[in-house]
């Protein structure tokens, strides 16, 4: 499914790399290969992603004309197979602004979780005299300082660039990684927005990678799921117009859930919603953390509907965009059961008729 780049600081000093190669399927890395010389390292993953596709070397070169198909003269001279063609200089598409990183961080829900509850923890401590609260603090302290590893450190100096063959991801401030996405293996996209990246305008970009959800992340750094860990909105909308050229540069119109969705989140029922064009269907939902969850309908493995008891009083249903596994969780919550026929049939008739025009070129 991929091959994976990896520098740990040591080898980095060195000039060494190492491969990590992505099956699907797959819950970790498969065989690494430690190590190489880096410029070694990035010509075998070219060798081994050229073999995966094997159109970029170019047609193969027909076969040697017989005796039988001219006779008795002596056949032409075979023409030379044609050339690969010299790999094409990777071009930018979006870099990660260290400020946007930091900031995005210590905004972040995880983050600030974790200080409030030590805080929580250290004045229920000084009010009460006793020093049981403190037991809580340093759990939230190491939670704060993971969330500072893997959303700093890790991504430290991300940039994201097209290489003919994917997109490819490098970041890392200590331990260098490089990873490629192939785009015909993006199933879906989600836009994550915390509560306090609102004001700022920002989003995270996640994506769901066939055979790389579980594995990539392997060994502790960041995970090929992740396009964008931070950026302005308009950045990662030029993403996805790039990744999604159906989808619309605009948001698409949202259907709101009926009021009796109330009983199941007092607060959060006026950010549900879902809507569809001709190419996607896209689902939103949280108030504190806002999600944007987006399925072409090429892309839709199937359709889920569930519906609870209270759910079945109210005549209210719950319906999933399935696609594979990753962080993508397209579902529309507490929709009404008579648009039933609308999300599942017509749903499975659009990816049908997606998947044809895919097939056919048009």
């Amino acid at each position: 499914q991929g091959v994976d780049v990896v520098q740990p600081l040591l080898a980095r000093l060195f000039g060494m790399a190492e491969l990590r190669f992505e099956v699907a399927g797959g819950s970790g890395t498969e065989a690494p290969l430690a190590y190489l010389r880096l410029p070694e390292a990035h010509r075998l993953r070219g060798v081994l992603l050229d073999r995966d596709l094997p159109d970029a070397a170019g047609p193969a070169a027909p076969p040697p004309p017989t005796q039988q198909e001219y006779g008795d003269t002596a056949p032409p001279p075979a023409a030379a197979p044609a050339a690969a063609p010299a790999p094409q200089p990777e071009q930018e598409i979006a870099r990660v602004d260290p400020t946007w990183l930091v900031v995005g961080t210590l905004l972040s829900s995880e983050f600030v979780g974790s200080v409030v509850f030590a805080l929580v923890a250290v004045v229920a401590s000084l009010v009460s005299g006793e020093v049981v609260g403190m037991a809580f603090v340093l759990p939230a302290a190491v939670g704060a300082g993971s969330v500072l590893v893997r959303g700093i450190v890790h991504q430290w100096g991300f940039v994201l660039t097209d290489t003919g063959r994917g997109w490819r991801l490098r970041s890392g401030l200590f331990d260098l990684r490089s990873q490629t996405v192939p785009l015909d293996r993006v199933q879906g996209v989600a836009l994550v927005e915390p509560v306090l990246w609102r004001r700022l305008g920002w989003v995270k970009v996640q994506v769901d990678v066939a055979g790389y959800y579980g594995s990539s992340s392997s060994g502790g750094g960041p995970s090929a799921s992740t396009l964008l860990p931070v950026a302005p909105r308009p950045v990662a909308l030029g993403v996805l117009a790039r990744l999604l050229p159906g989808w619309p540069s605009t948001d698409v119109p949202q259907r709101p859930v009926p009021s009796t969705a109330r009983f199941f989140r007092p607060v959060g029922w006026r950010y549900l919603g879902v809507g569809l064009t001709d190419e996607v269907v896209v689902t939103t939902r949280g108030w504190v953390k806002r999600r944007t969850d987006i399925v072409p309908h090429r892309k839709t493995q199937s359709v889920r509907v569930r519906q609870g008891r209270l759910q079945r009083r109210l005549g209210l249903v719950d319906v999933t965009f399935q696609t594979t596994p990753g962080p993508v969780d397209a579902v529309a919550k507490h929709r009404p059961q008579h648009e039933l026929p609308e999300w599942v049939t017509d749903e499975l008739d659009r990816g049908a008729r997606a998947r044809a025009r895919t097939m056919t070129g048009g």
